[in-house]
């Protein structure tokens, strides 16, 4: 799958829904499509913190396509998976199509805790720390490629990233002007 990675202001615009959730529950079924049964994973999330959209303590459910049932699995390459536990931060589209997110695993950002060090930071899908909002339109690494740069000291912590997300929605927009 190709995606146009967004740059911040755009991930930020294009989002009806900001949160920082963890994934409560995770249900993955088959549904009736325009072409047969799909397989969609439906990922609901506890709602600790609303930056644009929703209310804290509230449940998000997403459904992403793709997933296993049984022995059948459809598996769509760049779409995010998630396990129960853990918190992201995901901006989410209002077009809600195979992947709910913003520029599909670019609309994800993890929050990590090192065992080395209480200090937890925020990362992208590919878990590269997010040393600068300016880097959410580079490119997403293999996760071998990753490992070595997880313990970056100046990736944005959970309360840096949250100050930059509200000062960017409350920045005046200016309309996108196309060649």
């Amino acid at each position: 799958m190709t995606v146009v990675a967004p740059t911040f202001a755009e991930l930020v615009a294009e989002s009806s829904t900001i949160v920082r959730g963890t994934v409560k529950e995770i249900k993955v079924q088959k549904v009736s499509g325009a072409r047969g049964e799909l397989i969609k994973t439906f990922v609901t999330f506890h709602v600790s913190s609303a930056l644009k959209g929703a209310q804290v303590n509230e449940e998000v459910t997403l459904s992403f396509l793709g997933g296993q049932v049984g022995e059948e699995r459809m598996e769509v390459p760049g779409m995010p998976s998630f396990n129960v536990g853990t918190e992201d931060y995901l901006f989410v589209s209002a077009k809600r199509g195979f992947c709910p997110l913003v520029g599909t695993m670019h609309g994800r950002y993890r929050l990590v805790t090192p065992q080395k060090e209480n200090r937890p930071y925020v990362a992208r899908e590919d878990h590269t720390p997010l040393v600068r909002v300016s880097d959410v339109v580079l490119p997403m690494r293999s996760t071998e490629r990753t490992a070595a740069l997880s313990e970056r000291s100046d990736a944005l912590t959970p309360e840096e990233f949250e100050r930059l997300v509200i000062a960017e929605i409350a920045r005046p927009s200016t309309p996108r002007v196309r060649p």
